[in-house]
């Protein structure tokens, strides 16, 4: 049991990867998460040193900003730099307490890693950009043809107040005491340097509407 617990402690920590052959001949890999109790028991598991293992899963929340050392810089990383990450082979320096030790990365399949980060987009988790596409998308599906190797993924945008919706606090976007949302969209876009992702416009909208700050002109299409 003290070794199986070792084990167990090392797949968390990053430092081994479980495989499991489940009884339809799948197969099943564990790296910095524990399987449940019933896989545990299974005396035909197989432990592999991460350089020597590939995933079959890769959960989303590893792809979190800051979770996996190495992969992110500046809260930002491309898709590009993740794949390279998880090729294979990859050795990090990861800090620890006053001193840094290498470790591998165990190899993951490119459909498997966009996989994952559509579901992370999707789920809020993640925020995808893709600045020559005019592509932003956060909570909400990845279009075609955004998953590119220079999408860059970041964690998710902060919410924006309702208040910085209204003519004195984004003239940009206002002509007058009329605009779009397509407008302030825009403003907002620019005043913080990156596109912002629709939904989190959407709901700074939604909410000044609701609060009474703004309402829809006569000839207004409807909303959202």
């Amino acid at each position: 049991r003290a070794v199986l617990e070792t084990i167990l402690t090392g797949c968390t920590e990053g430092l081994f990867v479980i495989r499991h052959v489940r009884t339809d001949k799948s197969v099943a890999t564990y790296w910095r998460e524990r399987p449940d109790d019933e896989i545990v028991s299974d005396p035909s598991l197989e432990v592999f040193l991460p350089g020597d293992a590939e995933l079959t899963a890769l959960p989303a929340r590893l792809l979190g900003s800051g979770v996996l050392q190495g992969l992110w810089k500046d809260g930002i990383v491309t898709l590009g730099e993740t794949y390279k990450y998880f090729v294979g082979g990859n050795v990090v320096q990861v800090e620890m307490n006053g001193y840094s030790e290498p470790r591998a990365i165990p190899k993951v399949d490119r459909k498997l890693i966009e996989a994952t980060i559509t579901e992370a987009v999707q789920s809020g988790d993640l925020w995808l950009r893709v600045t020559q596409l005019g592509i932003s998308v956060w909570g909400e599906d990845v279009p075609a043809g955004a998953l590119r190797e220079d999408a860059e993924i970041s964690g998710p945008p902060v919410a924006i107040p309702f208040t910085m919706v209204v003519p004195q606090n984004l003239p940009d976007g206002w002509k007058g005491d009329v605009t779009t949302a397509r407008d302030i969209h825009i403003a907002l876009s620019n005043n913080g340097g990156k596109l912002l992702p629709w939904k989190v416009v959407q709901r700074a909208i939604d909410d000044a509407l609701k609060q009474g700050w703004l309402e829809r002109s006569i000839d207004s299409g409807d909303w959202p």
